[in-house]
């Protein structure tokens, strides 16, 4: 029988795979702040005995640090995304029965300048969310020889629990607090993914394909380009008495740096059961929960 640990489960991804999960699963939900979760942080060495005894055998990490904009302090990020997952990970190993190991990495670990995103692309990030990431998952693929884990890379998500911050709940609340907001021009195409259909996924991993047989690296996207304004436009129309005026495309410019377009052009996922959901149905979905 499985028994599943989500580490990072009060995060916007953790929250969205916890509601999916307990559809199917025995588990238990893990995170450093919460509702209806077990106490869990990677520097905190008493929780990690405490997450021991519960003996899971298949461990999600969900936890990130740095995918917010606000989240900003180096140390921290290098620690959560990469030194104490990597400590916490060979504790387990030393003192745990066997168990497989779900890490969560992320589309941000490639060079994302070639634009076509295979799990063969380059890696090399150009953001510390995306070297520190990228670090947790070399060590699992250069430093192990046991079959125990798999690296999940998801490219751009969105759906309820995201923070306010990311572009689409702010477009949905400058239209429900009526306030304008100043955007660039929209243009940059993106490849996004709706969060329950990553969730999905993974249950569906868990369910139907032996873990030890997989691919250790497997990208997750909805593998179709698509610009931040044209989305824009499938929110426009599930929201009543949308205001135009308030979106207020053009103000801004383009963060410096920033590539035109990346989109994952894989398709193992989709061969292993990845089943992906329309944007305007997505957004029909979570418009009311912003």
């Amino acid at each position: 029988m499985n028994n599943i640990a989500i580490i990072g489960a009060g995060g916007f991804v953790g929250r969205n795979t916890t509601e999916k999960i307990k559809e199917h699963f025995k588990f238990i939900p893990y995170d450093r702040k919460g509702d209806n979760v077990e106490f869990f942080d990677f520097t905190d060495k008493d929780s990690w005995i405490n997450f021991m005894k519960n003996e899971h055998n298949i461990i999600i990490n969900l936890a990130a640090y740095g995918v917010v904009k606000t989240q900003q302090d180096l140390q921290t990020m290098y620690d959560v995304n990469y030194f104490k997952t990597v400590e916490f990970y060979n504790y387990l190993r030393k003192n745990n029965r066997p168990f497989f190991w779900i890490q969560i990495g992320t589309a941000f670990e490639y060079d994302l300048s070639q634009g076509e995103i295979t799990e063969k692309t380059i890696t090399q990030p150009y953001t510390h969310y995306g070297i520190s990431k990228l670090m947790c998952s070399q060590y699992l693929l250069n430093s192990q020889t046991d079959e125990n884990f798999l690296i999940l890379r998801p490219f751009g998500m969105f759906g309820k629990y995201e923070d306010r911050t990311k572009i689409f709940p702010y477009l949905i609340s400058a239209q429900k607090n009526n306030k304008k907001i100043e955007l660039s021009e929209g243009n940059q195409r993106r490849d996004y993914l709706f969060v329950e259909d990553f969730a999905n996924f993974i249950v569906n991993l868990i369910e139907n394909h032996k873990l030890t047989g997989l691919p250790k690296v497997i990208n997750l996207g909805n593998g179709k380009l698509r610009s931040l304004r044209d989305m824009a436009n499938d929110i426009a129309e599930s929201i009543e008495n949308f205001n135009l005026d308030l979106w207020q495309w053009g103000k801004l410019p383009h963060r410096t740096g920033e590539s035109d377009y990346f989109y994952n052009v894989s398709k193992i996922a989709f061969e292993l059961g990845l089943e992906t959901t329309e944007h305007k149905t997505a957004f029909n979905k979570i418009i009311d929960y912003y």
